[in-house]
């Protein structure tokens, strides 16, 4: 099986391409528009929006993954490039889609995937939702794709949550947060996010649309990933931070490292020189007391989850030998 991967070159594309390689019959293709970790797979430069190109490509594929994030534009100009190509494929390769819990936007208690999507919490949930309007249009066609819907993606690599929850936790930018952090953490390990892409890829005896929630059902509150990752990288003890201290971050600090960010970025100068920031976005998420209900794909697939524990734990691990801490 050819199982093209967009955005291969990508933190989580990376590790389905591994996956996908321990796979008997299974030849990965990785798809980047610049030069990225082959990983002993076949790799090629591919911009998504090129449709003459990717027909070319996705015409002796089996399955398409499609792990491209960036901005608005490129997430919703990629799905949109990447579905009129399948729809006018002759053999309808089957797509797996790396959504997320943002399109369930500013919704709170147990959340599953008949729940409506809104728009309401940023660009990120707006694009994805516009995404997966596209790819139900495939479906309409006669295709057949996977929707997945992960939570926080954390785990070895992981530069949202864990190296920047790292980072800031060993700095004592980020502790206890009181009412402010006793939101659902949702974190789902990489790991369970490529198991589940393979679950996908491997399934034969469906087609249609699928949407499948991905949080593991051990993940705590954020609170409590503070506390648990701070004591696994000696980051002890565990600050507690003001409203006020907050605040501070998120109107003070945060504007201008986000001006930086996007300065080092147009001049492709590096950034890894400026602390993390907080924007207002992830306070907003740190205290949303929204819960994903992931028995969906555990009733399909007999789908079980990395623990909680290894996941901190490995976590740790990965940081303190990459920064020392």
């Amino acid at each position: 099986m050819k199982v093209l991967v967009l955005g291969g070159a990508g933190f989580l594309g990376q590790v389905i391409v591994k996956r996908l390689l321990e796979q008997e019959g299974c030849s990965p293709i990785i798809a980047s528009r610049g030069p990225g970790p082959s990983q002993g797979a076949e790799a090629i430069s591919l911009n998504a929006l090129d449709r003459e190109h990717l027909a070319r490509v996705v015409s002796d594929v089996d399955c398409v993954v499609n792990c491209v994030t960036g901005s608005k534009q490129t997430i919703i100009e990629t799905s949109v490039s990447l579905v009129d190509v399948l729809q006018n494929s002759k053999h309808k390769p089957k797509c797996v889609h790396m959504s997320t819990m943002s399109v369930y936007g500013g919704q709170e208690g147990l959340v599953a995937e008949s729940a409506a999507t809104q728009a309401d919490i940023g660009w990120y949930g707006e694009a994805k939702i516009a995404a997966e309007r596209a790819f139900s249009s495939y479906v309409s066609q006669g295709g057949t794709v996977y929707i997945l819907r992960p939570g926080c993606i954390y785990g070895p690599g992981s530069q949202l949550w864990t190296d920047r929850i790292g980072k800031l936790l060993s700095s004592a930018r980020l502790g206890d947060l009181a009412e402010a952090g006793d939101g659902w953490s949702n974190l789902v390990h990489v790991d369970d996010v490529a198991a589940a892409t393979l679950s996908c890829i491997r399934d034969s005896e469906n087609s249609g649309e699928f949407i499948f929630n991905l949080a593991a059902p051990d993940s705590p509150r954020w609170n409590r990933y503070f506390q648990d990752f701070a004591l696994a990288l000696d980051a002890t003890p565990l600050q507690f931070l003001h409203s006020r201290t907050l605040a501070v971050e998120t109107k003070i600090i945060a504007p201008p490292i986000k001006v930086l960010e996007r300065i080092s970025g147009k001049f492709r100068m590096r950034s890894d020189w400026l602390p993390e920031s907080i924007p207002p976005s992830l306070c907003r998420l740190w205290g949303q007391h929204i819960k994903l209900d992931s028995r969906s794909i555990e009733d399909v697939f007999g789908f079980r989850w990395v623990p909680y524990s290894r996941g901190v734990e490995e976590s740790a691990e990965y940081f303190k030998n990459r920064f020392g801490s």
